[in-house]
């Protein structure tokens, strides 16, 4: 398949109608975006982008499905893993995202962010005590200005509670 066909159909996929044109069954988007993405689906920046659209249209479940293909492709992808985690959340399936997200962390152990995601998560999903953890760790690492900083503090709280 040449690149330029399947970036076409993808495009198309995309510019069907969305969350921004309040369409009540999104349905055809979402499984446009999902065979669009199939050719691409080794490549982790259209596979982002595509989850990120269903996301955004609030279609975590083809988000999910999307990810695992990728992470059973590619199961070091950072992309799908971190994509498993923000769609399990999406999904209000909180132990299965903080599973993804511990995996994650051990792909980019360095990572604010994937830490603020897991402390939440951890939190959801009734432990506590990892919350407690990777909430520190945020706090003790994180910069200043970071949104993870700033979630750490509002979960900090939480967590006294």
């Amino acid at each position: 398949v040449k690149p330029l066909k399947v970036d076409i159909e993808l495009l198309k996929a995309l510019n069907l109608p969305g969350t921004r044109e309040k369409v009540s069954d999104l349905s055809t988007r979402s499984e446009a975006i999902k065979k669009a993405i199939q050719p691409l689906i080794r490549d982790e920046d259209y596979v982002s982008f595509a989850i990120q659209n269903l996301f955004n249209q609030g279609d975590a479940s083809q988000g999910v499905v999307i990810a695992k293909e990728v992470v059973r492709y590619k199961p070091n992808s950072w992309v799908g893993n971190q994509a498993l985690v923000l769609a399990f959340a999406n999904s209000n399936n909180h132990s299965e995202s903080l599973k993804y997200g511990l995996l994650t962390e051990k792909l980019d152990p360095l990572n604010y962010n994937i830490w603020i995601n897991i402390a939440m998560q951890a939190q959801k999903a009734g432990e506590i005590e990892l919350a407690k953890q990777y909430c520190q760790r945020v706090l003790q690492f994180a910069p200043a200005d970071s949104d993870a900083l700033r979630n750490a503090r509002v979960l900090q709280s939480m967590l006294k509670s």
